[in-house]
């Protein structure tokens, strides 16, 4: 799983900042994430219902702590920028989506005229994940996966905004087969979560049979 670092600094004064020591949604959780969803959906492999069940709660919790930090940055931004509506006031690190939601919604574009309507979007996705109850392991993956496959304004994921390298891992997972990011999956996570028989497991991530 991912870990506690210290991440780049941007240019403070053009892009929100993203103070040191934030925990990030690493390449591999994103990586590791997609093979979890292919594994359940498309392996004859025998499943610990229970371990899938703790998976996918941790990251959920993990979505939720580290974009929550992106949308509160986010809301700041605008308000430095001005670009807002009507006043409002700065969020707490642990302010709720849905107030959240409130603020952003009255947050502007850069022609300081149109609504942020997909960030409207981002934090209306959140709150849905939110909400999807522990253990639900179909819920949880649907929910995860609209997240990730929310835009911001620049009309690319969400992702993002918390690195840009995901940028890249997502289009590497809707655009290749699993044989491809294969390598960068957690395998401790997935030999947690399954026993597969070896012998399929090669021949449908190497060979996509």
């Amino acid at each position: 799983m991912a870990s506690t670092r210290v991440c780049e600094t941007l240019r403070a004064g053009s892009k929100p900042v993203i103070r040191p020591n934030f925990k990030m949604i690493e390449p591999k959780d994103i990586y590791t994430f997609y093979a979890v969803e292919y594994y359940l959906n498309c392996m004859k492999a025998e499943k610990d219902e229970r371990a899938i069940k703790h998976y996918l709660n941790g990251l959920k919790e993990k979505y939720i702590q580290c974009l929550r930090e992106v949308v509160v940055r986010q809301v700041n931004y605008y308000i430095d920028g001005l670009r807002v509506n009507a006043p409002i006031t700065r969020p707490k690190e642990d302010e709720s989506f849905q107030s959240l939601l409130l603020k952003i919604k009255r947050t502007l574009r850069g022609d300081k005229e149109s609504i942020n309507v997909k960030w409207v979007d981002v934090v209306e996705h959140l709150i849905k994940l939110e909400k999807v109850k522990n253990g639900d392991i179909k819920g949880l993956i649907f929910a995860i996966d609209r997240v990730n496959n929310t835009v911001h304004n620049g009309n690319t994921t969400i992702l993002e905004k918390i690195n840009i390298r995901l940028l890249k891992v997502y289009n590497t997972v809707h655009r290749c087969g699993i044989k491809d990011y294969m390598d960068y999956v957690d395998k401790d996570i997935l030999n947690n979560l399954f026993i597969i028989n070896k012998k399929e497991e090669y021949m449908r991530t190497r060979w996509g049979v």
